[in-house]
Order: C-alpha cells, then sequence, then structure tokens
C-alpha cells in the first residue's frame, strides 16, 4: 500500500483473484498452460464485494509494434492522493499530484492478443460502474521489466488550488 501510495496508484485494499496457469500442465494433458488458446480470468474485490471481472484467451501472438498504442504514452502517469488523516480533519488532502514514472532499461516479451471481455459492478463507495464499456475491442497480454529510478511531479493540485 504504502509503495502504492508513493507512486500514486492508490490501492484501496484490493483482494486480486486470477486463474492459475503453469508451463508444465502441458505435461500432464492440462490446457493452462498459459500459452495460446488459454483463457484467463482476473476479477477484483474490495470487502466482499467483486469491483471488475477480465476474461482474456490469447489468440495469435504479435510484435511490440503492435503495442504502440500503449507504449508510446509511456511514461505512464498516476494520480496520487492522500486523503486527510488529521484529527479533527483539516478538510483538504494530504497530498494530491499528478504523478510520471521515471523508467529506464524496460523490456517487454511474449506479446498476444485475443478476445477480452471487461465488467464493472456495482459496489459500495466506487465510481467504477460509470466507466462500464461498450464493447472490448480486443485483449492484450506481456511480460514487461524495467527500472523505476524515481518519481517525477508533473502538477501539484495543492499548489495550484492555494494560487
Amino acid at each position: 500500500v504504502i509503495l502504492s501510495w508513493m507512486i500514486g496508484t492508490c490501492s484501496k485494499l484490493v483482494q486480486f483473484e486470477t486463474t492459475g496457469t503453469h508451463s508444465l500442465m502441458a505435461a500432464t494433458g492440462g490446457t493452462r498452460t498459459g500459452g495460446l488458446g488459454t483463457p484467463f480470468q482476473r476479477t477484483a474485490s474490495r470487502m466482499g464485494q467483486t469491483l471488475f471481472r477480465l476474461d482474456f484467451t490469447p489468440e495469435r501472438d504479435i510484435v511490440p509494434a503492435d503495442m504502440d498504442f500503449y507504449s508510446r504514452n509511456f511514461p505512464l502517469v498516476s494520480e496520487r492522493h492522500i486523503p486527510d488523516f488529521n484529527v479533527p480533519p483539516k478538510g483538504r488532502p494530504l497530498v494530491h499530484v499528478l504523478t510520471r514514472m521515471v523508467m529506464g532499461d524496460a523490456t517487454s516479451t511474449g506479446h498476444v492478443t485475443g478476445s477480452a471481455t471487461l465488467e464493472f459492478f456495482d459496489a459500495d463507495n466506487e465510481e467504477l460502474s460509470a466507466l462500464r464499456p461498450i464493447k472490448v475491442f480486443a485483449g492484450y497480454r506481456w511480460q514487461m521489466g524495467f527500472l523505476l529510478h524515481g518519481i517525477e511531479v508533473v502538477h501539484d493540485y495543492m499548489a495550484a488550488s492555494a494560487e
């Protein structure tokens, strides 16, 4: 949770569940190898309420250039928001900034695409259901690694509101 707050991807104590895969499943005749045709499902829940479900089945290999729609937006940007924990409350968040990851030596491999569905569910204290997709065109999966050198503050909402 602390790392999430530092980066700006506050987790809200969500529990993730992902279908399991292993490359040795092929040796036992199983299909959950993680390769093409393996169905994946990931759900996120908090306090016993399901927030979203993602289903994805990789159908074909692609090259990294096919991911330009995503990778051209690097470095990743997040909003870091730490609420007012003061007692009594002071009425302003402790931190509210837009951050960008300072990344280096990024590598990626195993790019695949296939059919996917994404569902957002109604849940207490959540606003995801308003973002329900009308259509999911495709799903993508790949392995990625990078060095995170630090976090750059792109915009400080607190400083802007004080002006």
